[in-house]
C-alpha cells in the first residue's frame, strides 16, 4: 500500500523475482473516510488535530517526524493506534504532555504501535509519530478513540486539597489517570 496525496496518474516499475522489471500504469482513487496528515506537522506547534473516531494515513519520508494534536472536551481515556501501511520498520509514537514533557513511549512494535492516557479536558496533547530505523519512505494510519464516560481524574489534583473524588462503584472505588512527567502527582480522595 502506497498513500498518495493528490488523486492521479502514477507510473510504477515492479521487479519479479528472478525476473526483469516492467513498468505498469496506475491510477490513484482518495479513498473517503480517510483523512490525509495537514503538512507540514513537523513541529508541535503545527500538529494536525485529531478528534474522536478520526483515521489519517500519513507519509514519513526519511528524518520526518509527524505530529497530531489532541483536545478533549471532557476528561477522556484517549486510545491512539498507528499501523503500518508500507515497510516493516516499526513506528515510535509518543505522547507529549500539555507541559512540554513525553509521557508515553510505548515499545515500537512491528505493525501496530498503540497508546494510552487520560486527556484532562481543555488541554492540549501531542501525539508524535517517527520512524527512526527507516531506510526509506514509510505510510501509515493513525486513529484516535476517546472514551468520556469513565471516572477519570480531574486535572488539577496535584495536592489533597485539590484531589479528585471518587464515588463507590458497587464495593469499589475506580478510577483512572495518568502522571505526564516526573513532577505530577495525582491525588484522589475517598469519604466513607
Amino acid at each position: 500500500p502506497y498513500v498518495a496525496l493528490e488523486p492521479g496518474p502514477r507510473v510504477v516499475q515492479v521487479v519479479a523475482l528472478g525476473g526483469a522489471p516492467f513498468t505498469a500504469d496506475v491510477s490513484v482513487d482518495v479513498t473517503s473516510g480517510l483523512e490525509l496528515e495537514l503538512e507540514p506537522n513537523n513541529r508541535i506547534a503545527d500538529g494536525t488535530p485529531i478528534r474522536d473516531g478520526d483515521t489519517f494515513a500519513g507519509t514519513l519520508p526519511l528524518g520526518d517526524v509527524d505530529h497530531f494534536t489532541i483536545n478533549s472536551a471532557n476528561p477522556a481515556f484517549v486510545d491512539v493506534f498507528t499501523s503500518l501501511l508500507s515497510s516493516d520498520s516499526p513506528l515510535t509514537i509518543e505522547v507529549i504532555s500539555p507541559s512540554g514533557e513525553v509521557f508515553e513511549r510505548p515499545p515500537a512494535a512491528a505493525a501496530v504501535s498503540r497508546a494510552s492516557f487520560v486527556a484532562a479536558p481543555g488541554q492540549d496533547y501531542t501525539v508524535r509519530i517517527s520512524n527512526p530505523n527507516a531506510t526509506r519512505e514509510v505510510s501509515y494510519s493513525i486513529n484516535a478513540q476517546f472514551d468520556e464516560m469513565g471516572a477519570y481524574e480531574s486535572e488539577p489534583n496535584n495536592a489533597s486539597a485539590n484531589a479528585t473524588a471518587l464515588t463507590a462503584d458497587a464495593d469499589d472505588f475506580v478510577s483512572a489517570g495518568t502522571v505526564t512527567g516526573i513532577t505530577d502527582e495525582d491525588w484522589f480522595s475517598i469519604t466513607l
